[in-house]
């Protein structure tokens, strides 16, 4: 672990003209021989930066992760990372979603709302860096920056399977979601697969030893030192939700990835209210199980800049 050496809040509302001066959050630390200042970006809404001079940095943008939907996991964001990335002169600009906020503005009309926020860095005068932008994850069945997971239709005939969702990543990392598995009966074919992680694919829905189907958990997330030196975990897919026709404690959705440190876990007879992602990671909603109330949002984004100082 790296020795962390400081840490200061500094408010959005922040009047000063420092470089980064409406960061939430800037500290200091020391990793593999350098000391790095950070500057966290977490709020949600517009956020700005401004700089006096040409830096080069290291930079970490993780989009928001998609809701989970349809008993299938959302996927995780997509996490885009740039070391020695040249900044010039000058004010940026750019927007992290709230929780379980889905894209409207960056794509076509029938698709808007498939996917988390995407997060866009541009200049004061719109000119959009297009190598930073990260991609929202996609709800449950749907594209993004990781897919949301695909599912198995409880209502539909035997095999009336619905594909996942393929990551759209462009600049970073994200994976496709898990394919549902051609289960048997009705009632078995309630269980959703889990959102792909910036780490991995999602996992399939499964059979248990009491033949009862089970949500696939969500993609694994990956690791990042950026913020604190600390290795944080980013991206991970929400998991799938199980069926729900049998009242069983040992009948629970899928695990979120990573181990609920960012996706969320799915629903099931024993746990019928999926959790939500861990905000400030881009994690991937866990799903509901049908006849259950309320999917898993999204996660909210980041986007961390640090430079060496010494």
């Amino acid at each position: 672990m790296s020795p962390f050496l400081s840490s200061i809040s500094s408010p959005a509302s922040s009047s000063r003209s420092d470089d980064f001066s409406r960061a939430a959050e800037i500290n200091v630390y020391e990793e593999n021989g350098s000391t790095y200042r950070s500057y966290v970006f977490t709020q949600t809404g517009t956020n700005t930066f401004y700089l006096r001079t040409t830096k080069t940095v290291d930079i970490l943008v993780v989009a928001n992760g998609g809701n989970g939907q349809s008993t299938a996991g959302g996927g995780g964001g997509e996490v885009v990372v740039k070391n020695d990335y040249r900044l010039s002169r000058g004010s940026y600009n750019f927007v992290i979603g709230e929780r379980g906020e889905t894209e409207t503005e960056n794509i076509p009309e029938a698709d808007a709302g498939t996917r988390g926020k995407d997060v866009i860095i541009q200049t004061e005068g719109k000119n959009v860096l297009s190598d930073l932008t990260a991609l929202g994850g996609g709800n449950g069945g749907q594209d993004g920056g990781s897919g949301g997971g695909g599912y198995a239709d409880q209502g539909g005939s035997p095999g009336n399977l619905k594909p996942p969702g393929v990551s759209i990543a462009v600049n970073g990392v994200g994976f496709n979601g898990g394919s549902p598995t051609n289960t048997r009966g009705r009632c078995e074919n309630a269980a959703g697969c889990g959102g792909g992680g910036a780490g991995g694919t999602g996992l399939t829905n499964i059979r248990n030893s009491q033949r009862l189907a089970v949500g696939g958990a969500g993609g694994p997330c990956i690791t990042n030192t950026f913020r604190d030196g600390t290795a944080r975990s980013y991206a991970g897919g929400g998991g799938g939700a199980s069926n729900p026709c049998h009242n069983d404690s040992t009948n629970v959705g899928g695990a979120g990835g990573c181990g609920n440190l960012s996706g969320g876990q799915g629903g099931g007879a024993g746990t019928p209210n999926p959790y939500d992602s861990v905000d400030e990671t881009g994690g991937g909603g866990g799903a509901q199980a049908q006849s259950s109330s309320g999917d898993g949002l999204g996660a909210t984004g980041i986007v961390v800049i640090r430079e060496v100082i010494g």
